[in-house]
């Protein structure tokens, strides 16, 4: 451990020698450009305001690696979720988890990911929606509705929010009530009969009350087709509507409630078989899942998966209220969520003649999940520093999160050589899990200003969480185990940042991640179900943003050094008695290093181009795993991380031109995509992803007084072929899913 600590030390000194001599010759270069009239230059890029440490600043000002994404960028990506803009971040990886509701996100940031969609693990980039965390992979990707800006922070948050989040946070923040008459529709048409519809209307109630309604509503048909039947996988059916009202009777005080309801019916994710030679389903089906991606076999979907259907339902609340004291002011949020999901089969599957009818099928897993959170943070933050230099935030946090989870497998017992098969008509194996999970915390940061030029940020974090599960046994020998467990962290954040001059800024900074340990929900009987433990990190990051030429060219750059200490990754194991399990395991260290180059370049007027460079080198340190599903646990540091390319890289082009005679703008885009292989299965077996490329456009009219949109789209335009996921299942069988192929439409936008 010492050794790794002077090995690091000796790198950060190396790449501060580095920047160091850089950033003078910066500072010069931009001085001198400085004094170009402005004849010879290009409209200078506009500022970017940004939340990350829980107040408005310039992005160009702030300490932290973040990318920021504002409405007019959203829709120029024709953005309907995280997934759609992921590309644009470097070492980031937005994905859809396999076999779970559209609403899932798989996130994976310089290296770590979270592994598991099992209700019990907690995500480890955690999502912000308007200041309310969601607390699990399911809800988490959050679609991008009536939304104003997205930004994405990059390592370790916690002395700033409420829940600590260990790889990152992403901060999703809705449009407010103008106060005004007006509304604004978007009309969303493409390929596979997408039709996606939005509205928002917003309206005055009194002087100091203004509120707006929205709906949302989205419609498709799968990419996957079912063979030799007029069926299709993986479609969406989604429902959403939001009331949105502000209370603003003085200055010092307002008032906030965020209310929305989603009702969606999808048709689950379009498994393909993956599964390799030497599992027991190899070659049961389909030969190749390559061969006609896209097409799912008949036969395989009614013996090992049906068509299925996803349903996800959502009750969000936000209520917010803020005092203004003059010195500082006070921020309360009261946060609600009621989600039930069920990825289950056709309402067919479960009739007794359903299942009289099948073959015996090797297995099934439907599963239901119900959750309940709430949350309580109360926010204190300055407004006038302290003698003139030292700005706060400081806080208090709860936080209460319910999970009942009814998950059966349904196996073929004569397959498995298990007691549980009665002919053709297989039984449930398992049952219901509940779990409690109550946390406390309490955090503050200060920046103090210990020059004009140089600030000092020093920040602290206790948490407190306890966490209890009540579990059936295996096949009810014992009905129901009860556990409880409490975990607790001291986590600090220290850094500097130096001002150069008006246009460079550069900062270095210390952090720690904590995430608790928890229960395998999944586990078969009491001596698997845990718990296990904490998950800890260690971030160093030092970084520069500078503004050059005028203001026309932007390079934000960030060299990083993660140290992660009992990562909590998933196995699939023989269980006691027979059968398999899914459980966490504290598999040992992994450590992450990297660097991330982010530009906006205005080279002349109408002519936008940006972009993004990530590099990774992710690594296990220590990592044991039973690899041949026989019980016996092997040095496995030669596997790669989950979602960590060694290269990340994104390309934009927007070229727009005034079209006086017509009283509008066109505006035509590109964006170019690239990720260097990476693994998706944690035993590095199936769903390796090669090499991707991706190649999105657009089209757009717009009017001068922008009031209506026009845009023709396009996404992955080469088609490429790219896996989603993978996930091997034992000896049994593996998974997998393909991302989407091409797709194009149209949109159609207005504002009144």
């Amino acid at each position: 451990m010492f050794e790794t600590k002077r090995n690091l030390a000796k790198q950060l000194r190396r790449y501060s020698v580095g920047v160091a001599g850089i950033l003078p010759l910066l500072a010069v270069f931009t001085d001198v450009h400085a004094q170009e009239p402005a004849s010879h230059r290009a409209d200078a890029l506009d500022e970017v305001t940004v939340t990350a440490r829980r107040r408005e600043e310039p992005l160009q000002e702030t300490p932290v690696a973040v990318t920021a994404f504002d409405d007019v960028a959203i829709q120029r990506y024709v953005a309907k979720d995280m997934t759609d803009i992921g590309a644009a971040i470097p070492n980031v990886i937005f994905d859809n988890f396999l076999s779970s509701s559209s609403f899932t996100l798989a996130t994976a940031i310089r290296g770590i990911s979270t592994q598991e969609n099992d209700n019990t693990l907690s995500p480890s980039t955690l999502t912000f929606q308007d200041g309310v965390v969601r607390p699990l992979t399911s809800g988490g990707l959050v679609d991008f509705f009536d939304v104003e800006t997205v930004e994405v922070l990059r390592g370790p948050q916690g002395t700033l929010f409420g829940k600590n989040a260990l790889g990152g946070a992403i901060i999703i923040n809705s449009r407010k009530p103008t106060g005004e008459l007006g509304v604004r529709a978007e009309i969303t048409a493409g390929d596979f009969d997408l039709l996606r519809i939005s509205a928002a209307f917003d309206f005055p109630i009194s002087d100091t009350l203004a509120g707006k309604v929205s709906i949302f509503t989205e419609d498709r048909s799968g990419f996957y087709k079912v063979m030799d039947e007029s069926t299709h996988a993986n479609g969406t059916g989604l429902r959403k509507a939001k009331l949105h009202l502000v209370y603003e009777p003085s200055d010092a005080f307002d008032a906030s409630l965020i209310a929305s309801i989603t009702r969606n019916r999808s048709d689950g994710s379009g498994v393909k078989d993956f599964s390799q030679p030497g599992q027991i389903a190899h070659g049961l089906w389909a030969p190749d899942p390559f061969e006609d991606p896209y097409v799912l076999n008949a036969s395989y979907l009614a013996t090992s998966g049906d068509p299925g259907r996803n349903d996800y339902d959502d009750t969000f609340i936000d209520l917010q209220f803020n005092w203004d004291f003059g010195a500082f002011s006070l921020n309360s949020i009261t946060g609600y969520i009621d989600e039930e999901e069920c990825q289950c089969g056709s309402e067919a599957f479960w009739t007794a003649d359903r299942q009289a009818s099948l073959p015996a099928f090797l297995f099934l897993t439907p599963q239901i999940n119900k959750s309940e959170m709430f949350s309580q943070e109360l926010k204190l933050l300055s407004e006038d520093p302290l003698w003139g230099r030292v700005s706060y935030v400081a806080g208090l946090y709860y936080f209460d999160h319910t999970i009942d989870v009814f998950h059966p497998w349904f196996y073929d017992g004569l397959a498995f050589g298990l007691p549980v098969n009665v002919g053709d008509v297989t039984i449930p194996v398992d049952g219901v899990y509940i779990q409690d999970d109550v946390a406390w915390a309490a955090y503050a940061q200060t920046d103090t200003a210990i020059t004009d030029r140089l600030s000092l940020t020093i920040g602290l974090r206790y948490t407190w969480e306890e966490k209890e599960l009540v579990h059936t046994d295996w096949l009810g020998v014992n009905p129901f185990n009860t556990l409880k467990h409490d975990w607790s962290a001291v986590t600090p954040k220290l850094g500097l940042d130096y001002t150069i001059n008006d246009d460079v800024f550069m900062y270095a900074s210390f952090s720690q991640g904590f995430k608790s340990g928890g229960f395998n929900g999944r586990g078969t009987n009491l001596a698997t179900l845990g718990p296990y433990n904490e998950e800890t990190a260690d971030s160093y990051e030092l970084g520069m943003k500078g503004d050059f030429l005028d203001q026309q060219l932007r390079l934000n750059v960030a060299i990083f050094f993660n140290e992660y200490t009992d990562i909590q990754i998933p196995v699939t194991r023989p269980a006691a008695g027979g059968g398999f399990e899914t459980i966490i395991n504290n598999a040992g260290e992994l450590d992450s290093k990297g660097a991330e180059l982010e530009f906006t370049w205005l080279p002349f007027d109408g002519l936008r181009l940006g972009g993004s460079v990530g590099y990774l080198d992710a690594e296990y340190k220590q990592f044991f795993r039973d690899l041949c599903f026989c019980g016996e646990n092997i040095d496995a540091t030669f596997l790669k991380p989950l979602r960590s390319p060694e290269w990340t890289t994104h390309l934009t082009a927007n070229y727009s031109w005034q079209a006086p005679k017509m009283k509008g703008e066109f505006d035509i885009g590109a964006s170019h995509s690239y990720t260097s292989e990476l693994e998706t299965d944690p035993n590095n077996s199936v769903g390796r992803r090669d090499d991707a490329s991706t190649l999105d456009a657009h089209f757009a009219f717009s009017t001068d007084d922008g009031r209506y949109r026009v845009s023709l789209w396009g996404k992955n335009l080469t088609d490429e072929l790219i896996v989603a996921e993978g996930f091997q299942v034992s000896v049994i069988s593996s998974f997998g899913i393909f991302a989407p192929p091409r797709t194009y439409g149209v949109q159609v936008s207005m504002s009144l």
